[in-house]
């Protein structure tokens, strides 16, 4: 019995090494271990379980309404776990709506990865959710007026079942608190390097803490390195730079996703690492204007010098990169 969900996270050297132990004296190609922490909604108990088949390492995570009665009906864990894996209602859902360029398509796979993370089953139809975000564009005017009329839609989910309702991205970081004044009933309004707290801001609104969260700060500052679910093993995209110094005329980005800054190469080399042992053949390089990879940095690091660096990590696949000034 965990106290939370990161209690178990901490652990989960301990109980790789628990689970292999296990799996040896066994003599069994599975076993498992199962975590009960309570849940951030009301009235629901969180579960984590932590299998492992052969070497691999699997974590899956659910949160379950009628926990005591289950356990009650049932007489062992193991079959729980697979009465669980089958009555996938028991999960809270959520949906992501992306207007706009691919670094808002690359930030929605982050959010479906924190999303996951939280015990949350991601879909795509808004019917039956719990959450909804819209990861938002400012660009153009069309996009606004596409998220004035899907706010309208969610009007009427929020009333039938109190779905929380976020707004992220470019659209958040211009608009800020002025939107919740809009639309009473947006619950989060988020810029976009603030991503990494959407688990507190969903705790908050749900323990009933606060009535709104508004991040937009932060905005010239590099957002913390977050794991993403693209959808496909194949493809993944790598965020090298945010915001731009350009300031050209027809153009808001500067003033929503903040001053030029660089990542540094090794964490994008960790990155590239990463998504490659995943399985991904495709690596997509993305910022606001990539050729000005590092031009504040002082170690000599560059654009062309981060593609020779990727191009000297082992493995069979493409680099691409989007966009250039």
């Amino acid at each position: 019995l965990m106290k939370n969900r990161q209690q178990a996270t901490n652990e989960i050297p301990a109980i790789t090494r628990h689970l292999k132990e296990q799996r040896e004296k066994s003599n069994k190609e599975e076993v498992f271990s199962i975590f009960i922490a309570p849940s951030l909604h009301p009235d629901t108990i969180y579960m984590c379980e932590f299998t492992m088949y052969k070497e691999k390492l699997g974590i899956y995570s659910y949160v379950i309404s009628d926990f005591v009665e289950k356990l009650n009906s049932t007489n062992s864990l193991l079959e729980m776990k697979y009465e669980i894996k089958k009555k996938k209602n028991f999960m809270k859902k959520a949906a992501i709506i992306t207007y706009g360029c691919q670094m808002n398509v690359n930030e929605s796979a982050k959010i479906k990865k924190i999303f996951q993370n939280m015990g949350y089953e991601v879909q795509d139809e808004l019917d039956g959710c719990d959450i909804v975000f819209l990861n938002t564009c400012t660009v153009r005017e069309g996009a606004a007026t596409q998220i004035f009329g899907k706010l309208g839609e969610l009007m009427e989910l929020k009333k039938e079942r109190g779905t929380l309702i976020g707004i992220v991205g470019c659209f958040a970081q211009e608009q800020g608190a002025a939107l919740i004044k809009k639309f009473p009933v947006v619950d989060i309004v988020m810029g976009n390097q603030n991503i990494g707290r959407i688990p507190d801001a969903v705790d908050k609104i749900l323990n009933n803490e606060s009535k709104h969260e508004v991040y937009i700060d932060n905005e010239d500052e590099l957002p913390p390195r977050l794991d993403a679910d693209f959808g496909s093993d194949k493809t993944a995209s790598i965020s090298i730079s945010y915001g731009c110094d350009k300031q050209c005329s027809f153009c808001i980005v500067p003033y929503v996703r903040g001053k030029e800054s660089s990542v540094p190469m090794e964490d994008i080399l960790n990155d590239v690492r990463f998504y490659l042992k995943k399985g991904a053949k495709e690596i997509v390089l993305l910022g606001q204007n990539v050729n000005a990879y590092g031009k504040k940095f002082r170690n000599g690091d560059t654009f062309a010098k981060l593609l020779d660096e990727i191009c000297k990590v082992k493995g069979d696949y493409i680099v691409r990169f989007v966009s250039p000034h």
